[in-house]
């Protein structure tokens, strides 16, 4: 869609191979997935016999977001691991403003920097 909209646009991010990346989600599938949902079910069948019902069902939604957050970040370092998703150099160096440019954060930091200078040298010389 932004394509279309902006000819020029050029993605920041560069897609997974994708056999690479299909082997990484069939071994986070087969080993992770499986491990946090049998664990999870078995907790879920034991823990409703020493609680009451609301308690019980508040304990499964919260293990249940557990579950989601521990298996997205286990899948995060498991693709990095394999290489399915590679950390850039370029990550956390340029921001976008509201107009769709792209700046160089380093190179705006130094501009605001060398302003910083500016004024201090105009102040300190009157």
């Amino acid at each position: 869609m932004r394509k279309k909209m902006d000819p020029n646009f050029e993605t920041p991010n560069k897609p997974p191979p994708k056999l690479l990346n299909a082997m990484t989600w069939a071994i986070h599938m087969g080993v992770s997935s499986n491990l946090r949902y049998q664990t999870l079910n078995g907790i879920e069948f034991v823990l409703p016999n020493g609680i009451s019902p609301v308690v019980f069902k508040t304990s499964v939604v919260v293990l249940r977001c557990l579950n989601n957050i521990l298996g997205g970040m286990s899948f995060v370092m498991l693709a990095r691991l394999t290489g399915s998703q590679s950390v850039s150099d370029q990550e956390g160096k340029i921001l976008v403003a509201e107009d769709g440019t792209i700046i160089d954060k380093h190179k705006l930091l130094n501009e605001v920097v060398a302003d910083d200078n500016l004024l201090h040298n105009d102040s300190s010389s009157k």
